[in-house]
Formats: C-alpha cells, sequence, structure tokens
C-alpha cells in the first residue's frame, strides 16, 4: 500500500521537474543523518545494503526485481546512489525513499540542500589564548575523519601559531566553533607564554590555566617537557594542514625502531607444542597430588599462565590438545 500511495505520489503534476544530480544531492544528505556516509562524504555500502534489505524484505524485492547479492559492488543501488550516468526505474528510487523515510514532497521543498557541512564553512577561529588573535576566525583548513566509538565527525584545525586543536561534531549552534575537544599540539607561542607565567609566583596554577585556556594539571605538566622539546616542520606539500611548526620532544621515550634489527621473531609452533604437551603433564600431576576432584581445563590454562593461548591457538598445538583431553577426563575413585 505504501509503495502504491508512493508511486501515485510520483505521477501529481504539482512537482517541478528535479535532475538526477540535485535528486542524489538529497538521498546524500538523508544518508549522512543516519550515518551512512563516512567523514569524506564516501557511502558505506557494506552497512547500507543489509539494512536496506532487512528493511523491505528478500521476498518484496525479488518480486519487485530489485533483489541484489550483498556482495556485489556494482548494482543498481549503487549505480543510483553513485555519479548519476543511469537512468533508474521509479519503483526503485520508491524503495530508496522509503529507506530514507521520505517522499517527494520532502524531496522538493529541500531543493538543492546537499551533504550537510558537521562544522560548518570556514574560516574557523584560533583557540590559543596566547596569542593575539586568540577567536579570530583565520583557520581555512580543517581535517575531518570520523570517530571509531562514536561514527561522529571529529575536526582538527592548525593554526599558523601551531596551535592545533579538534572536537568532536556535528555542531548544533553558532557558539560550538569556539569550543575545544581535545588540544593536539600547543605550539612554541604558547609554551613561551607558559614560561612567562611560570616566573610569576604570584599566579596560581588555576590562575594560570585560566590565562591559557588549560586545566591546571596540564599548568603543572608541562613545565617537565619545556626543556626536551624541538621544533619540527610539517610537509609544506600537505594538502591536509597548513604549513606550520609543531613542537615534539627531541629525545622520545619511544624512539624509531630499526626495522630489520627489531623485527618480532617468528613463533615455532611445533616446538611451543612440544614442550607445552610436558607442561600439560606436569601441572596435571601436580593437581592429582593435591587431591582434586578433578582436573578442569580452565585450571590448567590458568597454572600454566597460558589461559589465551590455549583458547585461541589451539589449533596450532595438536599434541597438546590431544594431551588436555586426556587429562582433563582423569576422575579419581
Amino acid at each position: 500500500m505504501l509503495i502504491a500511495k508512493q508511486g501515485s505520489d510520483l505521477l501529481h503534476p504539482n512537482y517541478s521537474c528535479i535532475d538526477f544530480k540535485e535528486l542524489r544531492e538529497k538521498y546524500l544528505a538523508l544518508l549522512a543523518n543516519i550515518g551512512m556516509l563516512t567523514a569524506k562524504g564516501s557511502i558505506r555500502f557494506r552497512e547500507l545494503i543489509p539494512h536496506f534489505v532487512h528493511l523491505h524484505g528478500r521476498n518484496l524485492l525479488e518480486k519487485l526485481e530489485c533483489l541484489f547479492d550483498n556482495n556485489n559492488q556494482d548494482t543498481w543501488l549503487h549505480k543510483m546512489l553513485r555519479k548519476p550516468r543511469h537512468a533508474t526505474h521509479p519503483i526503485r528510487h520508491i524503495l530508496i525513499q522509503m529507506y530514507l523515510n521520505v517522499g517527494m514532497a520532502n524531496i522538493c521543498k529541500g531543493r538543492k540542500m546537499g551533504v550537510p557541512d558537521p562544522f560548518g564553512k570556514g574560516p574557523w577561529p584560533c583557540l590559543n589564548k596566547a596569542v593575539d588573535h586568540y577567536r579570530e576566525q583565520i583557520i581555512d583548513n580543517v581535517v575531518i575523519t570520523r570517530c571509531t566509538d562514536t561514527r561522529k565527525p571529529v575536526a582538527t584545525f592548525s593554526c599558523s601559531c601551531e596551535f592545533i586543536y579538534s572536537r568532536r561534531g556535528p555542531d548544533l549552534n553558532a557558539t560550538d566553533k569556539f569550543r575545544i575537544g581535545r588540544i593536539k599540539h600547543f605550539g612554541s607561542p604558547w609554551m613561551n607564554r607558559l614560561k612567562e607565567l611560570n616566573k610569576d609566583d604570584s599566579l596560581s596554577l588555576r590562575e594560570k590555566g585560566r590565562l591559557l585556556g588549560v586545566d591546571p594539571g596540564t599548568i603543572r605538566n608541562q613545565p617537565q617537557k619545556l626543556e626536551t622539546f624541538g621544533v619540527i616542520t610539517l610537509d609544506k606539500d600537505s594538502t591536509s594542514t597548513p604549513s606550520t611548526t609543531i613542537e615534539q620532544p627531541i629525545h622520545s621515550r619511544k624512539r624509531r625502531r630499526d626495522s630489520n634489527k627489531h623485527k618480532p621473531k617468528r613463533v615455532n609452533w611445533s616446538e611451543r607444542d612440544k614442550f607445552l604437551a610436558q607442561e600439560v603433564d606436569r601441572i596435571a600431576e601436580d593437581i592429582k597430588n593435591r587431591g582434586y576432584r578433578f582436573i578442569s581445563l580452565s585450571e590448567i590454562g590458568r597454572l600454566l599462565n597460558r589461559s589465551t593461548m590455549i583458547g585461541t591457538k589451539i589449533g596450532k598445538l595438536p599434541i597438546t590438545s590431544a594431551r588436555l583431553m586426556q587429562v582433563t577426563e582423569y576422575r579419581p575413585m
């Protein structure tokens, strides 16, 4: 009945023409609202297709000749939502509109919406309290990624004063653009200002934090890093962030490892299997000598400190596996 109503609505004479490109932009905007677009605007087809098939049901899609293989990367749904090069049957537009919970009336009302920008239009403000251009909207570039936990967009803003901060979006109001989620780099102007404030013994940690826009704990920890910081320059040809310098520790604890010298050694599973089989016998004998009623697999794994290995790599340990089956069947009279 819903498909019939949608089909009748498509024939309504009051709707003006809408081209494929504009219709696709509307679809993408609605897909972004339900989390089916990546931060860069790509469609999450691996998630979209199963949801789409589950909503309509395979039987209905098959009757309408609209069923497709989940592993196929060139279905009619792909062709409809990618750059418009093909005409698509109206019934298939009805199916995608039903999935998006939208009709032609809503589509025509929101003409030329496009994919929404989660952080608005630039430029964006520098939120470095240590510089004179604090809160001035001078940042032109932003790098948008996707939070792996919440799937929400995360923007990283880099200023020419070396201050880099990020926040999770989308922005809900005009004041959100002046919010910092995390400071990724302070930069030399900020660190130099901290040095100046630390010379004034009359200022508390809380007051210094207020002046620099951080909490007192950050003020307490940063002086330990002041003497170890050097300056490096980002790649000037980078298109993701503006050319700037960022402070990095000269003597970092995590030194770059030589790729050949520190390669992880390959595990000799055959030798490990023989060793663990002997250890299983030893542990099982010890358990019996202590008078336990039975020998459990979990107890052996715990005493060997190999519970995870036994649970996940037992297929590579055939001798150990056979020995475990033997000893865990032990039942003293």
